[in-house]
């Protein structure tokens, strides 16, 4: 069967998840949370519960409901009983802090990122577990716990239950909308229809568990993404619950401790997770640390150095399978097979995708050179919410999607440099930061780095902002990363100072923001 038939966009997507996994295994555990469990059975009873009390709130079929939750079974079937209703979830980035105070200018300043969501969204309302938190003014409020909302839906509405009629989307009806992170300007709603739900589980799916019947059925999956974002979301619904896994979930920011004692606890047999987990893991385990349940490790975000899937395969036995998608593609889009690909490479398209390479001129670049990476395939957004200049950039009116990533090597080996948007020029000519950095790692007293801009009389210079290994670093160390780097790197690529940090700004999942790293030093 091809991708585009195993799709159907006719579908409610939420209802093909429940329902197809409620009849065919109703007590199987499908959530794993805390010291409890949902069965398919009352998840799907949950679901219907959270469209039941959508309804009787008169919220319309399209309309915006924003989820202000954690990581939660409350948060699952919130999102997924919207969308049987037909409304439209937005995720909040659990991470972001609740606005106070009159609304700011900037839409990046602490507290109003989320603000900015709500009302770029048009939610006409927020479900959450704080109910006393401030959000955006003439929004409504529908209270839940970790588990469920805590209104109580009244004995006559329960055929809205019951009868379980599902919201009947058309071509151009929406399912769910993210928001990307923002790092780098004002977030960006992406919309995505039905059928994109769907997608992971018909190409990314077989992808990694191979062409057969129900490929996840038997497995319990944890991610350390949370079902905010869109690989932990992917991960969790679109390809665990889609597939009818076990998923496990965790209620706060997965600390590498908590991941090792639900390694130990829980026995998943599948891990989705980012570089600077898998890292943190292995810095954190002991010699009785049990992975022996792990069966497959996943990892997107950035580029997995060669040195940690090597430490990493060491220590559990498993090979990590690196993944490449974005908010825009919801799904990942190239993949690599462990045995087959080389580490650090990005493998094959996914089924069902295509991709190439352009450079500055738009032209198709030779093997070996640096270009950005298109990809053209299902599940992916053709829109920008409310951006139309954004959508004439990055969306074409061909069907490729801009993805923002430099890549280099050739077609079946490329390699992941990072964003475009993260080169900096230096001394006439471009440089990839990713690419120091990947050189820098190897020093043996650097344990983690970024590279970033500094300035001198308005010329633009690399500043290495290192993390030692050791605590007692000094002067004569950053001279001898210097010459580490004269010594392996094109002139034009090496720092000019390094700066000693004890950590890195990041994203929520994980991304190096060298950006706020710009004359720091």
């Amino acid at each position: 069967m091809s991708v585009n038939a195993a799709v159907n966009a006719a579908v409610n997507a939420a209802a093909e998840i429940l329902g197809k996994n409620a009849a065919r295994h109703p007590d199987k555990p499908a959530l794993l949370f805390q010291e409890g469990a949902r069965s398919y059975a009352q998840l799907e009873r949950d679901a219907w519960r959270f469209a039941a009390l959508l309804k009787r709130r008169n919220v319309a079929p399209q309309s915006m409901v924003a989820l202000g939750l954690p990581n939660c079974p409350a948060f699952v079937a919130a999102f997924l009983g919207a969308i049987l209703h037909g409304a439209v979830p937005v995720p909040l980035p659990a991470s972001l802090p609740a606005p106070s105070g009159p609304p700011a200018s900037d839409a990046s300043s602490p507290g109003q990122e989320r603000r900015f969501i709500l009302e770029d969204a048009g939610a006409v309302l927020l479900i959450t577990d704080d109910p006393a938190q401030p959000c955006a003014s003439g929004i409504a409020v529908l209270p839940c716990d970790l588990w469920g909302p805590l209104e109580d839906l009244p004995l006559g509405d329960m055929p809205l239950v019951t009868d379980r009629i599902p919201f009947s989307p058309g071509p151009d009806d929406l399912a769910f909308m993210l928001y990307t992170s923002g790092s780098t300007g004002r977030p960006k709603g992406v919309p995505h229809k039905h059928a994109d739900l769907l997608t992971p589980s018909a190409t990314l799916g077989p992808a990694i568990f191979g062409a057969r019947p129900e490929p996840l059925s038997g497995e319990v999956l944890l991610s350390t993404s949370s079902l905010s974002f869109s690989y932990g979301l992917m991960a969790q619904i679109g390809l665990g619950l889609a597939g009818g896994a076990t998923v496990i979930l965790h209620s706060g920011p997965a600390a590498a401790g908590e991941v090792v004692e639900t390694l130990a606890v829980r026995k998943p047999t599948v891990l989705f997770s980012v570089p600077t987990t898998f890292d943190a893991l292995l810095r954190t385990m002991d010699a009785t640390s049990d992975l022996s349940s792990l069966r497959c490790c996943v990892s997107s975000g950035e580029a997995m150095p060669a040195s940690l899937h090597e430490a990493w395969r060491q220590r559990s036995g498993v090979a990590v399978t690196e993944v490449l998608g974005s908010t825009e593609t919801f799904t990942s889009f190239m993949v690599t097979r462990p045995g087959r690909d080389k580490p650090g490479t990005l493998g094959s398209p996914t089924p069902g995708f295509s991709v190439r390479m352009v450079g500055e001129d738009e032209t198709e670049v030779l093997d070996g050179a640096t270009g950005r990476l298109l990809v053209k395939g299902p599940g992916i957004a053709t829109a920008y919410w409310r951006r139309p200049d954004r959508t004439a950039e990055i969306m074409r009116a061909d069907g490729w999607l801009e993805t923002g990533d430099l890549c280099q090597g050739p077609q079946e080996q490329l390699r992941h440099l990072g964003r475009s948007d993260d080169r900096i020029r230096t001394g006439g000519q471009w440089v990839v930061p990713s690419q120091v950095e990947q050189c820098l790692r190897e020093h043996p007293a650097v344990a983690d780095c970024a590279v970033a801009a500094c300035h001198v009389r308005g010329l633009a210079y690399l500043c290495a902002f290192v993390i030692p290994v050791a605590s007692n670093a000094d002067a004569a160390l950053g001279g001898d990363i210097l010459r580490y780097a004269k010594e392996r790197l094109a002139r034009h690529m090496c720092p000019v100072k390094v700066a000693f940090v004890t950590t890195l700004p990041r994203t929520a999942t994980g991304k190096l923001q060298r950006r706020r790293l710009q004359n720091q030093e």
